[in-house]
């Protein structure tokens, strides 16, 4: 293959070739054949220059050669340039191309690094990686580590000159990152001078070898001036504080600031605190943009709580400053707290004098609507008795009359008070008193009114407390009745609890804390603030709601500071609040007259009671006082000689109590009874011995006790209850009006005995409704385009769709719709407290238990479909009542022993309870009869179902059957049979099914007990 190289050929761009390189072409015996122009310049004299058919030799005999390898020759030419010479054989290896190249160039560059490094006026090694040998150091490097070349620098390290420490820090970056930048060192010269210097490192090639580049830069005096400076940054009055600009990050804080904000500062374990952590993120964000106003802030006040939780008022300061080329706030900060204090107290003062003189403005206004509103009753009430009216109209309008006047002379006595303090004028009297009648007669004054809210009023004086003592009682009874007053009007539900408590006596004094503590609204730190103030309420609307002077409290506060103690609030806003007072009263001389509290304490020890009540607070009390007494508490199914119930109790659970309270004893234990004012004192269950009226009054309360434990002492109350009372009937509006209102009840339940006596209640009552036997049938009526159902009343347990899943599906369909929502009330026997969470869960609003106590559907109609319930019409009329309406054996008074019961018979629950029977049909009728009976043969086949079941071993469907038969028999009163249902039921949830088979072998039994029950009724 012969490629041509003309003479005086040219590049590819089309420039004459350079004459730092030229190739020539040779054939295999190295004979030139052609060549480019530049040949000539690069070979240099005394060559002869190229000719055809010249040998290589010959072309290089005037050259010098340097070194070889690798068909690549370095040549020094005649004019002392370096020459590059590369010999590539191309084509079957019979002609070869020759490539001439000048590297001066490049040598020269070489030459003049080398001379750079040398003349650097910092200190530059450099150094093997791998051994970490210095192989060259520069004059400025000589300079400070002058050590001997004994062997060569090449038997020094890095070591020697940075020093161990150093070294492991530098390589360590070197690896991680490929270099190293102005890394801060400590090193010390061969004469023992200590310089800082910043270390930086990067990776030179030469040859094979992998070096590197070390260069050494003092900076003492600038670590110098740092550290001036940093010295009179710790050591400045102000507190100073260095953060990044950009998001606050803390960098230093002086030592006048850590005393402040803690030495934790500017970490908190690995996380970086901030300005904001400190003043706020609001704050901060307005410092910022002062900051960008003009680069520095002046005078930004900002409160912080420190980290001793102490808060104070600071001013700050601010100045943007580069540290390390990176943009800094230097924030310095000053306590202005009091300064702040003061501001604040001559501000509040302003305002507190202008508050003071626009309350006692709108009181003056007010004052004629508060006198106005109870005048006007008393002479509307007097016009109308001066009318033709009836004997009850008379006595009602006579006691709104009086009424009226109370208050209206409430009113005036607040004033004429505060006038006579704010006079000076108001002296107080000092007489012998019982300071327990004091306490029980003010809160019994508010009995009734606590009463008609459905509110807990409980007393509670210390049983120690038994002196009389010398004192303003009326003014005592008049700070109660306030404090008592606003406790129950601003209680909506909940208690209220009066205590009185014997802090301490001497032979002379006896040191009293009287609190009234309630479940009402509360009080914000703020209203707290204005409270026992004259004219101030606890807030504005306070009149409007509640009604009411605003003088009480402020008239209590006087009263109390004038016997010489103290008064206070203890309160959380919706939590409730705790007024309190302290006094230290006189005893009273002996001489002065016996009084109750002077006697000497009942001893009731070794007797045993059982106390239920409906609310804590009263059984709190109540076990209060017993203990004092002696008497022992005891729980249910334990033996007891006394039975203290609460007539608030539901019916049915009293009645329970009773009967399990006198098991396993030898004589029946008393009952007392406690009622609310204006309550009748009665059973129609059981034998009452005693009746105690609520709030307890303690001394009548143990002596009623003292009475009933001995036997021969004549019972307080001791009759059978068979009260004959007066009940509404109700008649239903017509279906359309009720349609039109929306006002239809629907109840699901696949049981027909409970939807039978259900309807019959519902009747009763006055309402309209619709039944229905599935949880699908159900969700149809109510999606249905002619809905007028504005409550739902559903089962829980049924088969296909249940009551979970039909209010599950129905609220879904609600918001699908955007439809207002529908009411639905849960209707079981199951009322632990996993079946009501999950019923709320799925969002039913209330539950009814199973069987229906009356008057509990009533008021959950009333508070749950006020609709209907106003729609409905009144018809008073007698109840007549059968006595002995709870069927038992002989219908005794005391329950029957354990061999008298019937087999099968629960204990303490009778075969039929026809309470519901008698509350439906007005009595035991024959209807009545023939619809129990009816509802009897119903269960019949579903004990014989679920017997079926179980007897096949099929837990879950026996389950179900006992389930629906239970429900339905305790629905009809069937009690004892129902109690059966439900013993064999827990036995098959259990896992016992041999035993639940063995105890389903009383059914018939039952089933025949509870016939001849409603034959003899």
């Amino acid at each position: 293959m012969n490629v041509p190289i003309e003479r005086g050929m040219v590049s590819e761009n089309g420039q004459a070739p350079s004459r730092r390189q030229a190739v020539a072409l040779f054939d295999r015996q190295r004979r030139l054949l052609s060549w480019d122009a530049g040949l000539r310049a690069l070979l240099g004299p005394g060559t002869g220059g190229p000719r055809k058919g010249a040998a290589l030799s010959d072309l290089l005999v005037a050259l010098e050669p340097l070194s070889s390898q690798d068909g690549r020759t370095l040549y020094r030419t005649a004019d002392g340039r370096d020459l590059d010479v590369v010999r590539l054989p191309i084509g079957d290896g019979e002609q070869e191309v020759v490539s001439f190249r000048d590297v001066g160039d490049l040598n020269r560059a070489t030459a003049m690094v080398r001379r750079i490094f040398q003349s650097a006026p910092f200190p530059m090694l450099m150094v093997e990686k791998s051994s970490r040998v210095v192989t060259r150091i520069n004059n400025r490097a000589a300079e400070l580590f002058p050590y001997p070349p004994a062997g060569g620098y090449a038997s020094r390290i890095l070591d020697d000159y940075i020093g161990v420490h150093n070294r492991r820090r530098f390589m360590g970056n070197m690896e991680r990152q490929g270099f190293v930048e102005d890394m801060e060192a400590e090193v010390t010269t061969l004469y023992g001078q200590s310089l800082w210097t910043l270390l930086s490192g990067q990776r030179v090639d030469e040859g094979e070898d992998s070096l590197m580049l070390v260069t050494i830069n003092d900076i003492t005096d600038r670590k110098s001036l740092e550290n001036q400076a940093n010295q009179v940054f710790e050591v400045a009055p102000a507190w100073l504080l260095l953060c990044r600009r950009h998001d606050g990050a803390l960098s230093r804080i002086n030592r006048r600031a850590s005393e402040v904000f803690g030495n934790a500062i500017p970490f908190v374990g690995e996380i970086r605190k901030t300005i904001p952590d400190l003043f706020g993120v609001e704050a901060w964000i307005d410092f910022q943009a002062r900051l960008d106003n003009g680069g520095y802030v002046d005078d930004f006040e900002v409160q912080l709580r420190t980290e001793y939780g102490e808060t104070l008022w600071v001013l700050l300061t601010g100045q943007i400053i580069t540290v390390d080329d990176e943009p800094c706030v230097l924030v310095g900060a000053n306590d202005i707290s009091d300064r702040k204090l003061a501001e604040e107290e001559l501000k509040l003062a302003r305002n507190e004098a202008m508050r003071y003189a626009r309350a006692k403005s709108s009181f003056l206004a007010s004052m004629s609507h508060e006198i106005r509103t109870p005048l006007n009753g008393v002479l509307s009430t007097l016009d109308l008795l001066s009318t033709s009216i009836d004997g009850e109209q008379e006595r009602y309008l006579l006691s709104l009359c009086r009424e009226s006047g109370e208050s209206l002379l409430t009113i005036i006595n607040d004033i004429l008070d505060t006038s006579k303090i704010e006079a000076g004028m108001l002296s107080l009297e000092s007489v012998s008193f019982s300071v327990s009648d004091t306490v029980e007669t003010a809160v019994e004054l508010l009995a009734r009114r606590a009463a008609a809210k459905g509110v807990e009023l409980v007393a509670y004086v210390d049983p120690d407390m038994r002196v009389p003592l010398l004192g303003d009682k009326t003014r005592i009874r008049q700070i109660l009745l306030n404090l008592i007053g606003n406790a129950v009007k601003f209680t909506e539900k909940g208690h209220v609890l009066v205590r009185m408590t014997l802090e301490g006596q001497s032979e002379d004094k006896a040191n009293l804390r009287f609190d009234v503590s309630d479940t009402g609204i509360g009080l914000s730190p703020e209203q707290q603030s204005r409270l026992f103030k004259p004219f101030a309420q606890a807030e504005d609307s306070t009149a409007r709601r509640f009604g009411g002077t605003g003088l009480g409290l402020s008239i209590s506060k006087r009263l109390v500071e004038m016997m010489g103690g103290r008064i206070d609030v203890i309160s959380k806003e919706g939590k409730g609040a705790t007024f309190w007072f302290r006094l230290s009263l006189p005893l009273a001389p002996a001489e002065e007259g016996v009084n109750p509290d002077g006697e000497k304490a009942l001893d009731l020890g070794g007797y045993r009671a059982l106390v239920a009540t409906a609310g804590a607070a009263t059984r709190k009390g109540i076990v209060a006082y017993l203990r004092s007494a002696g008497v022992q508490i005891r729980d249910l199914g334990e033996a007891v000689d006394l039975v203290i119930l609460d007539k608030a109790i539901p019916a049915e659970d009293r009645a329970e109590i009773v009967e399990l309270a006198a098991e396993g004893t030898k004589r029946r234990p008393s009952v007392l009874l406690l009622t609310d004012q204006g309550t009748q004192g009665s059973d129609g269950e059981f034998t009452v011995d005693a009746v105690v009226t609520k709030p307890v009054r303690r001394d009548f309360f143990l002596d009623t006790i003292a009475k009933l434990r001995n036997p021969g002492a004549k019972s307080i109350v001791d009759s059978r209850l068979d009260p004959a009372g007066q009940a509404t009937e109700w008649v239903a509006p017509s279906r359309s009006k009720a349609g039109r209102a929306k006002a239809i009840t629907l109840v699901v339940d696949d049981n027909e005995t409970n939807l039978i006596v259900l309807g019959r209640f519902l009747d009763r009552l006055g309402y309209l409704h619709d039944m229905v036997s599935s949880g699908r049938e159900a969700l149809d009526r109510l999606r249905g385009p002619r809905s007028r159902y504005g409550l739902l009343i559903t089962d829980l347990q049924m088969p296909g769709l249940d009551g979970f899943g039909l209010v599950e599906a129905w609220r879904e369909h609600e918001r699908d719709r955007g439809l207002p929502r529908l009411p639905v009330v849960a209707l079981t026997a199951d009322v632990m407290p996993e079946t009501v969470q999950r019923c709320n869960d799925v969002g039913m609003d209330a539950h009814l238990t199973k069987p229906i106590d009356p008057q509990a559907l009533e008021e959950m109609l009333a508070a749950r479909f006020p609709g209907a319930t106003a729609l409905r019409m009144e018809k008073k009329k007698a109840k007549k009542q059968k006595a002995g309406a709870v069927i038992k054996d002989e219908a005794r008074s005391t329950p029957p022993a354990a061999g008298d019961r019937l087999e099968g018979e629960a204990p303490g629950l009778p075969v039929l309870d026809l309470a519901p029977i008698v509350f439906i049909f007005d009595g035991v009728t024959a209807e009545a009869r023939n619809m129990l009976k009816e509802n009897v043969e119903r269960v019949v086949p579903t004990l014989k179902g679920a017997m079926d079941h179980l007897s096949a071993g099929e837990r879950t469907e026996a389950l179900a059957g006992l389930h629906g038969a239970k429900g339905a028999a305790n629905t009809i009163g069937a009690m004892a049979l129902g109690a059966l249902c439900a013993r064999i039921e827990a036995l098959v949830r259990d896992g016992a099914m041999d035993q639940a088979a063995h105890t389903a072998q009383e059914i018939p039994k039952a089933l025949a007990d509870l016939r001849e029950a409603i034959e003899s009724s």
